[in-house]
């Protein structure tokens, strides 16, 4: 049986994530939560990213995630964070 490193797989993954559109970048780690192995996924979006688009790209990836481990012990957690918008500061006098 071929196994992959749970790891490698979690930050490809995450870079995979990262390719779609409004998504700036994305993170990845490896927890055991509860006694379940968890793979985390932090993407941070722009704030005027289409979220439909979005939670069909995270569907995709979860999915492609789970069919390369192999296993059916492994959970994808996607926490998405929304980039701060720049603004200008108001003159204080």
């Amino acid at each position: 049986m071929l196994r992959a490193d749970l790891r490698s797989v979690a930050a490809a993954a995450a870079a995979d994530l990262a390719d779609c559109a409004g998504v700036v970048d994305c993170r990845s780690k490896t927890v055991h939560d509860r006694r379940q192995t968890v793979v985390e996924l932090t993407p941070t979006l722009r704030s005027d990213t289409d979220l439909t688009a979005f939670a069909a790209a995270s569907d995709r990836v979860s999915a492609l995630l789970r069919m390369s481990t192999g296993r059916d012990d492994v959970y994808v957690r996607i926490r998405a964070r929304v980039q701060r918008v720049a603004t200008a500061a108001g003159r204080v006098r």
